[in-house]
């Protein structure tokens, strides 16, 4: 591989130093367990290798072996997803060097921001084949998009309905499970975890124990929705961390949406944080989610003549 020029594309490309560390790693360890990765670019575009680094959801709960030619010793679907990853960035390298390309990020306003979008399109359906709309569950996109969600609620559900620990035990799992770490994607940020750990051990229990409370509603339990957000509200109010726009707080269950419209004027207010925190908490995943994947992101919150686009992502 060429180890040189690859470095230097990722660093004119504006990765972070620990993404271009991780990435000329991954690329070596392919290298050296594929055999030279620009012969096999020149061959098929890494169709091979590509197809011995699958593994679905469905292989991580059927226990699959390993189906690469890869020494792993962790969790098998997460890192070959990290592999697929680094082969897209080393196929991203080889196709603007063949084009003559220098990578940049486009600005916005400029000829190039709108041909990147139409480019991405055509790489996003190129990769997503059998992609019919974002509505259908089925397909390696949902697939794709849908399996760390899946693993996170299953965690969730376990953590629950695990009666034998207290609400403080129960809060403290089911907090971690849907807190970023190597899996991208989730909703919230284990910077956000690290500060709620510095708050006096009573606050701690208190915010705990509401999100276990928020975890074993019953669906249409508004009454209890409300007490556990007047509880994140008061927590907030005593300088608890993370209980704003970062933190659970923002992450309150959907179900709080339907309240009727006779409810009284703070219901209402609730109502509509939870509305726009939820929005927002959707496009903080999405981005997470395909940075981890090896996107840029080219703009947030975009407004043109036809409206706004939540996020535009760079391949």
């Amino acid at each position: 591989m060429r180890e040189d020029d690859f470095k230097l594309w990722l660093t004119r490309a504006g990765y972070a130093e620990n993404t271009v560390n991780t990435q000329m790693a991954q690329a070596r360890r392919l290298d050296q367990a594929y055999g030279d990765l620009d012969e096999h670019f020149d061959r098929d575009k890494f169709t091979a290798i590509a197809a011995t680094l699958k593994y679905s959801a469905q292989d991580k709960r059927d226990q699959a072996a390993n189906p690469s030619k890869l020494p792993i010793d962790g969790d098998l679907y997460s890192n070959l997803a990290s592999y697929r990853a680094t082969l897209n960035f080393y196929q991203r390298y080889r196709d603007d060097d063949q084009a003559g390309r220098k990578p940049r990020t486009p600005k916005l306003g400029d000829d190039q921001f709108f041909s990147e979008v139409s480019r991405m399109m055509g790489v996003f359906k190129e990769r997503m084949p059998d992609f019919a709309g974002f509505a259908e569950e089925i397909g390696q996109f949902w697939e794709t998009e849908g399996s760390y969600k899946r693993d996170a609620r299953e965690s969730v559900i376990a953590a629950a309905t695990n009666f034998d620990q207290t609400e403080e035990e129960c809060g403290r799992a089911v907090y971690k499970a849907l807190v970023q770490g190597t899996q991208q994607g989730l909703p919230l940020s284990w910077r956000t975890q690290a500060e709620i750990s510095k708050a006096p051990a009573n606050i701690q229990t208190r915010f705990y124990e509401t999100v276990a409370r928020l975890a074993r509603l019953q669906a249409g339990d508004n009454q209890g929705l409300l007490e556990c957000a007047r509880e994140l509200e008061s927590l907030k109010a005593a300088g608890m961390p993370g209980c704003g726009g970062g933190g659970f707080g923002s992450a309150w269950p959907a179900a709080a949406a339907g309240l009727p419209d006779g409810a009284p004027a703070r219901q209402r207010r609730l109502r509509g944080q939870v509305s726009h925190h939820a929005g927002r908490v959707a496009e903080t995943q999405v981005e997470a989610h395909y940075r981890g994947r090896g996107y840029q992101v080219a703009a947030r919150r975009w407004r043109g003549p036809g409206g706004e686009i939540d996020l535009v992502l760079r391949a």
